[in-house]
């Protein structure tokens, strides 16, 4: 797209991207994307919005099938049932994308460049472009302002401008003058007319016009803008040509007979269209013999005109001035047809005035004419533009021409399709209908006629598909068929018949691509559907729906039969054909028709014996449907109809004795024979069997089975009675039901017979089954519309399209009456069901579990809302009398119908099924408000029942309750009412529980919630930052519903936000007591609940939340190294309450079921309920529960329904299964497969459960739960493994487990090996998670570990059979393991402190090992020491004898140990002298920041792994502050083409935002990983930069989300693992914090806030090591940066320099505080960039000046420091008296120069205590009236200075003159003294001599 200037020497060519005709917007759409960051999305994005072809496109295909390949290959696909049967559908919602939601980015520049390219492009084309030039064509113009107008619409589109902006901008202004030179070819065609070639070029231009013109959606941008672009006067001009080319055609022969329009049946006048007078009568025409030969004489003719002859329609009849005057009408209808704007420069209805009046100029006897005509059909009423009138005026003529050429059957097929924007359009205009009666007559008058000839046989192929499209469209346009009705003849007179009739009798069509198209369409006489959006679909009414069924299914076999008159090949072909069209037919019913599933399901199944369809194609069908419906199988799908199917097909034996039970299609259900067939459906059969008093038949069954035929009745007796018992209990004297009242008594008399079952067993099957009776007659619910008694319960939550189930079924009130006459016949006074049930109380549970089963399995939502609706039925009974107890199970009873609801709710939204239209979301809608219903039922019966029943689960259903009132509109008001009944109206019966809540959301509809919520918890006190804290943390949280607390973590958010100060104080408190601190248990709450969140479906709002609040918190000191979160404290509890630990154990795996029987999944649950019953029911479980019956623990009260009454007790034995040991003792079973750690843990559990190692009866009975639950194998695992080692007694268990567990750590132990990075800083716990990611699953690893940790804390017994216990130290050996690699791969999973802890344990048996062999030798003790030349134990031998053992180095994982958990001291320690190794010693200089030896190392050692060294190299220059040479060496690598792996990729996204290098464009990332940290950071700021706001909160959203999820995956031990997280969520909250900043106008108010919360937020990180806090201080340095790049104001750049300068003062002093001084150096070469800022004296250039003195006296440049600090000295002391502001500073200057000159010794004293330290006091106290906290610590500096300075002198002489140097010099002074007065006294005289 560069400027053809800098390429051609003449511009006298267009550019080449005009010169071409590409597919419509391609190139624009490309162009745009290319200026987009996300190019691929982009492009995506706008083909989707600009590619949906239009409704016509299709037709077309659809017409021309035979010629097109690719639709005759998609419908042998679907007539084959090769594809789902959406699959047609599905593709137009393949293009329906979100509008500009997902808002794009931009490159920045690109945009303007392509801007600037375009217009060069334009320019060069107006440059060259001349109406004689033969070079450039005026299709280029066409092309060019289609291109322009292209890319306008690609940006509105992508949301970069909106339609006024692009209609005032510079590429619409090119466009209009590109417009004007087309004007002026369109004004020269006139004068061309007879020219060569110009109707050629005006033709050619048009259909270009045309294209640009269409509106391919409702959308369609790019088509209004070129509508925009149109002059009237061009479309004026294009009128004047139309009129002269029409009135300049010679006058050419018509291509039709002169005898077929000079009938009297013609003179039918236009104005006689509404009389009853048939515009298709035949006249005298002669008639054929049968409608049956003329059908198919027509079907085989070819030539419409006879042989030879060419249809008016060709071309040859049109000359080149009569097609181009075609396209120029065309182009004009699409003028005429879009809806007027302010901004068009012509009137749409002036141009369809002009164009009507071309309709009264019509002669049909001529080709152009008719051409002309087809083309305003087609095109004028697209729109829906058309008035009545011009409707009228259009369809005029339409009656004639439909006579005229009633038999040429191209015309009348091409005049059906040009009629479908006419039907189109009645079905969404705006008009009233008795405006459009006279145009919808004149439709359906024509439509009438062709069908009409249709069914006389006058009609081809091609014009009855016409036809049917035509219907089609009318049953869119009117899908009730209100008006859409058809005149046809009947038998003696004419009749209308609507068009849903009409359509399915093409059914029976002659023609296979006939009955194709309606087998297709039938959806549409069972959905109303709208063709623009074929998402919304709704369903017609169940008369509708069923007439329709009745109607398909009946033309579908009528078309069945075969005419005998070809040969047996075609017959053939044409047997199979019809067969598909039946299987077609049926199969769209059955997915788009809920009503008639069943019915249409019977009538597949009556086909296969009717019509001998191959069982392969309709299992092939079957498959197809079920798939779309959602079913796992054909088999399950046909099951779940089979009553209703063998109901039917036995009920036919009425009419057709063919119709057994032997001929049922079994084969349809993959049963191979009869017998697999009764096998696995007796339960069906045989109650169906016995209600028709069919005993012969059961007994057949029988035999087949092999089984008494009296034990199969026994088995099936729930169901058998459930066929008898409603009839007993109906009442009324109607004939119909006293009839079925009669037949169930003979049968029920039958049974009764002694022959059969008997009284006296019937009446025990009915005791023993009574849960299951009152299951299956549960099952048969049915509230029809007039199901009789009384509805109310139910009544609300029905639908009129609700499917009738199988039978047999039975209104609400029929079944409550059958059950109350079921407890009549079961007590003697008169108890009702419930009271009889709660004598077995795990027969409640049963029932509530079977209901639940039933809904979990099916996949049909209307089937689900009807158990939905049963289980609202029994619940209701059950809360009448709950509070009579319900026999003890009230408390499970309540849980459960609570946690089934909760569950419910907050499935649903991922309920809706796909493939089912709309009315499917109104039934989940109905589903929900049952749910709703039926828990404010049960809130209100617990309350009546026992204050305090809901307060432990009153969070669970706020919080559910909370989030729906948002997210399902249709509940919304039910939702609130039962919370304000919770929360308000029982506010006092609930006030702990309510204070306990999470805060309700801060919104309109919550306001009177908050409100009480907040008076019960705060009761008019404050609460502090900890009670806050503690709140959150004392809310009972469910683990199966984390999303319950979201709300209350982003309250707690808000709270540390605002309470920075508290934060401080609760670090002080850590500070004393780390083991009690509040906020290290927040963080360990926090992680806990992110754990439970990242496995659930809608986790990722609780992730962000969850970092959101640790982000507040950031990288604290915690004041110790490791987080006390200890044991599982399930574990501890148990042990706490048992001492045995038998009963231990019991706890546990209670505990775990009891955890179970609230899951969602029922499979879950059934297992649990399974495993509860079997336990309680062992000795075990009978001796545990009256152990633990008084301490009042509610698990008891959950438990208690599955206790059993009788005291008897099972006995379970271990059964060895030799397959289980063989797996055991396979190598594969113990070590986990990558991403297989679910798989791995159930396989292994369930092999030790199933080896006969285990003797627990506890254990083995839990096995069901292990099979379907891992957390509950996490969870056991370790108690199976020491229940095999306790009943170990030969020690062949334990050398077993040993091998393998042992196995399982060398495993781990060389993966991590392999795959660790050799050199990583102080954050790479994290990192190695992942790095290993590929070998095995952390989660393996945890989970083994747990196990030996486990068996550590269990006492173990000396010997086999001996009830003493050895010591601590033997508590570690229940298996023998190398720890070194226990230890290892401890270390691989962050478990730093137990890889220490398994390090000792390894280091003790070697030195126990090597007491024992010595023991003869010495007796003296030896002890670990880690010196090099010690006698004893040394760190060299032991990692010697580790190298021998296991190939591991002792001293290389405690060094990696000691720096992962941040202990230096011990990190020296174990180095001793001898770290020779070098990556040891490059950690050890890593460690001490010393990254001056490490990048010289590194350089050294290039028999290093290359990405070690790479990445080390990064690290060392990032880390050592040489920015300049990092970028030059990663530049480097990019040209040396290296793989950019995670980390280095990482380093080098890192790399560019700290140094703003925002060009950084690294290849894409693998489609699976997530952007690391630091390149979510990158893309972050590059979206504030460019103020792409969507961009940035995504990015940041998901950087989130990504930290917590990796924090979940670590472990936790050291809180050294926490830090870097935290660091990294502290430096996300924080660029969030700066976006207002960017997406506002600048504030300085706005600023100062932002600095103050950093401000806050760094005095919480005094304590922290500068390395975590440094990255976040980088964050807010970039930050403020980019800030200012974007800033034009000049005032708040002054002021933003400033604070920023502040902010680099503050770095610079905290680096120089931890020595990091090339930092420092840094920060203070930036602030000399800034310029000082000026400013308050911290952002002074002196203060920078003052800070850069330091940093070099820190670095050790002494005389440089000295210098600069005397030259200011020099400086401020002539300025200080005239500004004071100075003198803190220069006391500082002057307190600073003092003090190094005293350490330097390069003064005098005295020189230092006059001119600076005293000047200095004397300066600041000068400034003593200032009350400013700085000025008040500087005066206590330097009075401190003076003092100290001082005092050293003092103290100096002090000790100079107590000292024995001082007393011998005074000793030899005296003496010297004595000598002299004794000269003195002898008067000797002196000489120099003598001296």
């Amino acid at each position: 797209m560069t400027d053809q200037s800098d390429e051609m020497e003449d511009s006298s060519r267009p550019h080449p991207i005009i010169c071409r005709d590409f597919l419509h917007n391609i190139i624009a759409n490309i162009l745009v994307s290319l200026t987009l960051k996300d190019t691929r999305g982009g492009l995506k994005f706008l083909l989707a919005a600009d590619g949906v072809e239009s409704a016509l496109f299709q037709e077309q295909e659809l017409l021309s099938a035979r010629d097109n390949l690719e639709a005759i290959e998609r419908l042998y696909l679907q007539f084959s049932f090769n594809t789902l049967p959406s699959d047609i559908r599905a593709t137009d919602g393949i293009v329906k994308r979100t509008s500009t939601d997902g808002q794009f980015a931009a490159v920045p520049g690109l945009k303007n460049k392509l801007e600037q390219s375009m217009l060069c492009v334009a320019d060069n084309l107006l440059n060259c472009y001349s109406p004689d030039s033969q070079s450039t064509p005026p299709e280029c113009l066409v092309r060019c302002f289609g291109l322009l107008t292209g890319v306008l619409a690609g940006y509105v589109s992508t949301g970069f401008l909106t339609e006024e902006e692009a209609c005032r901008s510079q590429l619409f202004t090119k466009v209009k003058a590109l417009v004007q030179d087309f004007s002026g070819f369109v004004s020269s065609v006139k004068v061309k007319m007879a020219e060569e070639g110009t109707m050629t070029t005006l033709r050619s231009v048009m259909k270009l016009c045309t294209l640009l013109a269409t509106r391919r959606n409702k959308d369609d941008i790019s088509s209004r803008l070129f509508m925009l672009i149109l002059p009237a006067s061009l479309l004026s001009e294009l009128a004047e040509i139309c009129r002269l080319l029409l009135s300049s055609v010679s006058k050419r022969a018509s291509g039709v007979d002169e005898d077929d329009h000079t009938d009297d049946d013609f003179d039918v006048t236009r104005t006689q269209q509404g009389d009853d007078i048939d515009l298709f009568d035949d006249g005298e025409e002669p008639h054929s013999s049968t409608n049956g030969n003329h059908r198919q004489k027509g079907d085989n003719a070819d030539a419409p005109c006879g042989p030879g002859a060419k249809s008016l329609l060709a071309d040859d009849h049109l000359a080149q001035q009569d097609l181009a005057l075609l396209t120029v009408l065309e182009f004009l209808c699409e003028c005429s047809s879009v809806q007027p704007v302010q901004s068009q420069l012509f009137k749409p209805q002036e141009v369809r005035r002009r164009l009507l009046l071309l309709v009264e100029q019509i002669d049909f006897s001529k080709a152009l004419h008719l051409n002309m005509y087809l083309v305003l059909l087609k095109k004028l009423p697209a729109e829906d533009s058309l008035s009545p009138e011009e409707f009228d005026s259009l369809l005029r003529p339409l009656a004639d021409l439909c006579s005229l050429y009633r038999q040429d059957q191209e015309i009348c097929a091409a005049v059906l399709l040009c009629l479908l924007p006419s039907i189109r359009s009645l079905g969404r205009t705006q008009h009233t209908p008795e405006e459009m009666r006279h145009v919808q007559g004149s439709l359906l008058q024509v439509l009438s006629g062709f069908c009409i000839l249709s069914q006389s046989g006058k009609c081809m192929a091609t014009v009855r598909a016409a036809l049917v499209q035509c219907l089609v469209t009318l049953l869119e346009a009117d899908p009730c068929c209100k008006w859409a009705a058809l005149s046809l003849r009947g038998s003696d007179r004419k009749e209308d018949r609507p068009v849903s009739v009409i359509l399915p009798s093409h059914l029976a069509d002659a023609h296979h691509q006939v009955r194709m198209l309606v087998a297709m369409s039938v959806e549409r006489l069972f959905l109303e559907m709208e063709p623009e959006h074929p998402d919304r679909r709704n369903m017609l009414p169940l008369k509708h729906q069923l007439a329709a069924f009745d109607n398909v299914y009946l033309k579908a076999q009528e078309g069945m039969k075969l005419q005998k008159s070809s040969s047996s090949d075609d017959q053939q072909d044409e047997m199979f054909n019809r067969k598909a069209t039946l299987l077609k037919s049926l199969s769209v019913v059955l997915c788009c028709s809920p009503v008639c599933e069943k019915q249409s399901l019977f009538a597949l199944f009556q086909s296969y014996k009717e019509n001998n369809i191959e069982e392969q194609l309709i299992k092939k069908m079957l498959c197809s449907v079920s798939r779309a419906l959602g079913y796992r199988s054909v088999k399950t799908f046909v099951s779940s109809h089979l009553y209703y199917l063998v109901a039917e097909w036995l009920s036919q034996r009425q009419s057709d004795d063919r119709y057994t039970l032997g001929s049922f299609p079994y084969t349809l259900l993959d049963h191979e024979s009869i017998k697999d067939f009764y096998s696995s459906t007796y339960q069906v059969l045989i109650p169906h069997l016995v209600f028709l008093d069919d005993f012969e038949q059961v007994k057949s069954i029988g035999r087949y089975l092999e089984k008494d035929w009296r034990e199969l009745l026994a088995n099936c007796f729930p169901k058998i009675m459930v066929n008898i018992l409603p009839y007993f209990a109906l009442s009324g004297q109607d004939a119909q039901v006293a009839q079925q009242r009669e037949k169930a008594h003979k049968v029920y008399n039958l049974l009764k017979d002694a022959n059969c079952l008997g009284k006296q067993q019937i009446d025990s099957l009915i005791h023993s089954n009574l849960a299951d009776i009152v299951v299956e007659l549960l099952m048969t619910l049915y509230e029809g519309s007039g199901a009789e008694g009384d509805r109310e319960d139910l009544k609300r939550f029905i639908g009129e399209l609700d499917p009738v189930p199988n039978p047999p079924y039975f209104s609400s009130y029929v079944i409550k009456a059958t059950l109350d006459y079921l407890s009549k016949c079961h007590s003697a006074n008169h108890k009702s069901l419930v009271a009889i049930l709660s004598k077995t109380p795990i027969s409640i549970q049963r029932i509530l579990l079977a209901v639940c089963e039933r809904a979990a399995e099916t996949t049909n939502n209307y089937e689900r809302h009807r158990i939905l609706l049963m289980y609202h039925l029994f619940v209701n009974l059950l809360l009448r009398e709950v509070k009579d107890g319900l026999g003890g199970a009230w408390a499970f009873v309540l849980r459960d119908i609570i946690y089934t609801l909760i569950h419910h709710i907050n499935s649903s939204s991922g309920n809706s099924n796909s493939h089912r239209p709309a009315q499917c979301d109104e039934v989940s809608n109905r589903s929900l408000s049952l749910c709703c219903d039926l828990l404010t039922s049960v809130c209100r019966a617990a309350l009546q029942f026992c204050d305090d029943a809901l307060d432990c689960h009153l969070q669970v259903i706020v919080g559910t309750l909370t989030a729906q009132v948002t997210c399902q509109p249709a509940i919304s008001q039910q939702v609130l009412n039962l919370l304000q009944f919770l929360v308000i109206e029982n506010q006092q019966k609930l006030k702990g529980a309510i204070c306990r809540l999470e805060p309700f959301p801060n919104l309109p509809e919550f306001r009177e919630l908050r409100s009480v919520q907040h008076m019960l918890k705060y009761d008019n006190r404050t609460f502090t930052l900890r009670q806050e804290i503690s709140h959150f943390l004392s809310v009972t949280s469910c683990d199966s519903l984390p999303l319950t607390r979201l709300e209350g973590l982003k309250e707690l958010t808000r709270q540390l936000h605002d309470n920075k100060g508290q934060i401080k104080e609760l670090l002080k408190e850590c500070h004393a007591d780390p083991t009690d601190s509040v906020l290290v248990k927040l963080v360990l709450s926090l992680l806990q609940l992110c754990k439970l969140a990242a496995n659930d479906p809608g986790g990722a709002d609780i992730l962000e939340a969850a970092g959101s609040c640790l982000g507040e918190l950031g990288p604290v000191d915690f004041s110790t190294i490791a987080l006390f979160h200890g044991r599982d404290p399930l574990y501890e509890k148990a042990v706490s309450l048992f001492t045995y630990t038998e009963s231990q154990c019991v706890y546990i795996i209670l505990n775990c079921m009891n955890d179970a029987l609230t899951q969602q999944r029922i499979e879950v649950r059934q297992a649990a309920a399974q495993c509860v019953k079997n336990i309680l029911a062992t000795q075990s479980g009978v001796d545990f529960w009256e152990q633990h019956k008084d301490n009042r623990d509610p698990l008891l009260a959950y438990l208690n329904p599955f206790r059993k009454a009788k005291k008897k007790v099972a006995a379970v034995s271990a059964e060895e299964s030799l397959e289980a040991r063989e797996k055991l003792v396979s190598q594969e079973l113990w070590i986990p497969q990558a991403g297989g750690h679910k798989v791995w843990l159930k396989a292994l559990c369930t092999a030790l459960l199933d080896s006969g190692g285990v003797r627990s009866e506890a254990l083995l009975l839990s096995q069901p739960l292990c099979l379907v639950r891992v957390d509950c194998c996490q969870r056991l695992l370790p108690l199976i493994i020491h229940s095999i080692l306790l009943d170990d007694l030969d020690g062949l268990w334990r050398e077993l487990l040993s091998s393998h567990i042992q196995d399982f750590f060398s495993f781990c132990s060389r993966s991590a090996q392999a795959s660790s990075r050799s050199a990583t800083p102080f954050n790479s716990d994290t990192e190695s998670d992942t790095a290993s990611q590929g070998l095995y699953d952390k989660a393996s690893l945890r989970t083994m570990l747990a196990v030996i940790d486990y068996l550590r804390h269990q006492q173990r017994p000396l010997e086999s059979n001996s009830s003493s216990c050895g010591t601590v130290c033997d508590s570690n050996f229940w298996l023998e393991l190398n720890y070194m690699e226990v230890a290892k791969a401890a270390q691989s999973c962050s478990a730093h402190f137990t890889a220490l802890l398994y390090t000792e344990i390894y280091v003790d048996k070697i030195k126990a090992n090597m007491e024992e062999s010595c023991r003869t030798k010495s007796r003296a003790t030896r002890k670990i020491n880690f010196e090099e030349n010690s006698e004893n134990f040394t760190i060299s031998s032991l990692t010697q004898k580790s190298m021998e053992e296991s190939n591991s180095s002792l001293q290389e994982l405690l060094i990696e140990v000691y720096r992962s958990i941040g202990e230096p001291d011990s990190l020296y320690g174990c180095a001793g002298e001898t770290m020779t190794s070098p990556l040891t010693r490059i950690r050890t200089y890593e460690h001490e920041a010393m990254w001056g030896k490490a990048l010289t190392s590194y350089d050294l050692h290039s028999t290093l792994p290359e990405v070690t060294r790479q990445v080390g190299i990064v690290e060392g220059l990032q880390n050592f502050g040489l920015s300049s040479i990092l970028a030059t060496y990663l530049r480097g690598l990019e040209s040396e083409g290296v793989e950019w792996g995670a980390e280095l990729r990482e380093l080098r996204f890192q790399a560019a935002w700290r140094n703003s290098q925002w060009d950084c464009d690294l290849s894409e990332r693998n489609e699976k990983s997530k952007p690391g940290f630091h390149e979510s950071v990158f893309c972050g700021l590059q979206a504030l930069r460019d103020k792409e706001f969507f961009l940035f909160d995504e990015t940041l959203k998901q950087a989130r989300e990504a930290e917590v999820e990796e924090l979940c995956r670590g472990s936790l031990e050291a809180v050294s693992s926490l830090y870097p997280a935290l660091r990294n969520l502290q430096g996300i909250r924080e660029l969030e914090s700066v976006k207002q900043l960017f997406s506002r106008r600048f504030s300085d108010v706005a600023l100062r806030e932002v600095c103050s919360q950093w401000r806050q937020h760094s005095q919480l990180l005094a304590d922290s090591d500068f390395t975590l806090v440094e990255p976040i201080l980088a964050v807010r340095s970039v930050a403020q940066n980019t800030l200012m790049s974007r800033l034009g104001d000049p005032d708040g750049t002054q002021y933003l320099s400033s604070v920023l300068t502040e902010h680099l003062m503050e770095l610079c002093r905290l680096a120089r505080n931890a020595g990091n001084t090339q930092l420092a150096e840094r920060a203070v070469f930036q602030m000399k960039q800034h310029g000082g800022g000026g400013g308050s004296w911290p952002a002074s250039p002196v203060s920078w000046q003052l800070e850069e003195a330091q940093v070099f006296w820190a670095k050790g440049e002494q005389g440089l420091a000295l210098g600069l600090l005397r030259q200011m000295i020099h400086n401020l002391e002539e300025k200080v008296d005239f500004n004071p502001a100075l003198a803190p500073v220069y006391t500082e200057c002057l307190r600073l120069c003092g003090n190094w000159l005293a350490e330097s010794c390069l003064e005098s004293p005295g020189v230092i205590l006059e001119k600076y330290l005293e000047r200095a006091v004397e300066v600041i106290e000068g400034e003593s009236g200032v009350q400013d906290s700085r000025l008040q610590s500087q005066r206590t500096e330097a009075f401190l200075s003076l003092a100290r300075f001082s005092d050293a002198q003092y103290q100096s002489i002090d000790k100079y003159m107590n000292s024995s140097e001082f007393e011998n010099k005074q000793a030899l002074l005296e003496k010297a003294k004595e000598e002299v007065d004794l000269i003195k006294e002898r008067k000797v005289t002196t000489s120099r001599s003598a001296l």
